[in-house]
């Protein structure tokens, strides 16, 4: 018997601004979660920022958080954490007689106790030099660092993330509407369409790609791509990971990108994934410019983004938590969580504004923002605004 443990570390701040007010396990590793990788096996627990502590009670209420049950050894297991093998196969590697640490490249990707008990906040800060017990290298796995390397391990994995759930190459759900016109290519990878999707005529789907319930298509021509639930996609895009509740309805190319939720791209809206050069690409994070590796890289496009008709953005270009922008010039670099503007003229936008916004999208599906998480989303605004003085 052993505890079972999901943690966020301090690295989970070189994911900002897409966990302000989500926690690191809840972005998206292709059609799943990085935490989607370890339920089902035994999980009981998980560590996160205090701030997040009620956010993730409501939304886990089946696990303890922050929390656990002194009687048995743990096993702690970063968050950053992307597994190349199922996880119950990746358990097996190990020996759980004695207390080991997991190390990645100076990190640690996994802690097993058998008396000792780490809290959260311990966690959170913990080095490997720090550490007294065996080290173990880490194999079939990998710790990501920031949003890129989560979007190409999401879209690396998704060809065998689709064949847990089918052997099939094309997979509609009986409640699935697709009209006629549309084209379907399986020959580079599958294709699943779930519950309830809608997807209209002159749709071309080109797998691998996964289309969460719910959403709809609009006439779209898709690649490689993950589209969350209830979102709904028209134009062209590849290569990028959809969060649910997004909505990219219009005309318009997103490539190599990943968006958050409750995303509206108005229509013409365009990410550039390729620079002129064939140069890699680099994206700045706040102060900070870092090379991706990539010579293939478009937008990391944060929850509650708006943008207006017509919107370009340049490679590697960082929209922040509620960033709205518009306007003819390109918008390009980092782009501050809750900014305003035009190109090169952005304003903070108003928080009872964010509230009247937000508030409006989301009522259209039928959703309404919790307390905790305005009490979130107000603790994101005063940390966005403390960086701007």
């Amino acid at each position: 018997m052993m505890e079972i443990v999901v943690f966020e570390d301090d690295r989970c701040a070189q994911f900002e601004p897409l966990v302000l007010a989500k926690p690191v396990f809840d972005l998206r590793l292709g059609s799943i979660s990085l935490l989607g990788q370890f339920e089902h096996v035994a999980l009981k627990g998980l560590f996160c920022r205090e701030t997040l502590k009620n956010s993730v009670v409501e939304t886990y209420p089946q696990y303890r958080v922050n929390a656990l049950d002194l009687s048995v050894p743990c096993f702690y297991i970063n968050a950053r954490l992307v597994l190349e093998i199922p996880f119950s196969k990746w358990l097996e590697r190990f020996s759980f007689d004695d207390s080991f640490v997991v190390s990645f490249h100076g990190q640690i990707a996994a802690l097993f106790l058998t008396e000792k008990v780490m809290n959260a906040s311990q966690l959170f800060g913990l080095k490997l030099e720090a550490v007294n017990e065996p080290v173990v290298s880490l194999e079939k796995a990998t710790l990501v660092e920031y949003p890129w390397e989560l979007l190409e391990k999401g879209l690396a994995l998704l060809p065998s993330q689709i064949q847990k759930l089918t052997s099939e190459l094309v997979f509609i759900h009986s409640s699935a509407v697709i009209e006629p016109g549309v084209h379907i290519d399986s020959t580079h990878g599958s294709v699943w369409v779930g519950e309830n999707v809608k997807i209209e005529a002159g749709s071309r789907l080109e797998g691998p790609l996964f289309i969460d319930s719910g959403a709809q298509i609009l006439g779209a021509r898709l690649k490689n791509c993950v589209v969350g639930a209830f979102c709904k996609i028209g134009g062209e895009v590849s290569s990028t990971i959809f969060s649910s509740y997004s909505n990219k309805a219009h005309y318009g190319y997103v490539g190599n990108s990943y968006v958050g939720e409750w995303v509206n791209l108005g229509a013409g809206t365009t990410t550039s994934n390729l620079k002129n050069t064939y140069g890699e690409i680099s994206v700045q994070m706040r102060d900070k410019k870092i090379k991706t590796g990539a010579v293939f890289f478009g937008s990391i496009i944060s929850d509650h983004v708006k943008t207006g008709i017509g919107t370009l953005l340049n490679t590697g270009t960082v929209l922040g938590f509620s960033a709205h922008v518009w306007g003819a010039g390109v918008h390009s670099g980092y782009i501050h969580s809750f900014s305003w503007g035009e190109s090169g003229c952005y304003e903070s936008m108003r928080l009872d504004k964010f509230f009247e916004v937000s508030g409006a999208m989301m009522a259209r599906r039928g959703q309404k923002m919790k307390r905790y998480q305005q009490i979130l989303v107000e603790a994101a605004y005063m940390k966005e605004l403390s960086f701007r003085v």
